[in-house]
């Protein structure tokens, strides 16, 4: 299987809440738009593939 380079958008969403002290948390979501074709057996079979995910992370940071 192979997967040709494309090109994407993403839209973006967070936020950064002090907790106590130097101590933060992070929340942030983001929606990713990704469109590309795909061929197998060197190119026997051809097909477009949409990803379109959810990646949402949570974190935890400190200030030095």
């Amino acid at each position: 299987m192979e997967l040709d380079d494309g090109f994407g958008y993403a839209l973006q969403a967070g936020a950064d809440v002090a907790i106590s002290g130097p101590w933060t948390a992070n929340f942030d979501v983001k929606r990713v738009w990704f469109d590309t074709d795909a061929s197998i057996n060197g190119g026997a079979l051809k097909s477009d593939v949409n990803l379109d995910p959810w990646v949402v992370s949570i974190g935890i940071g400190r200030k030095f």
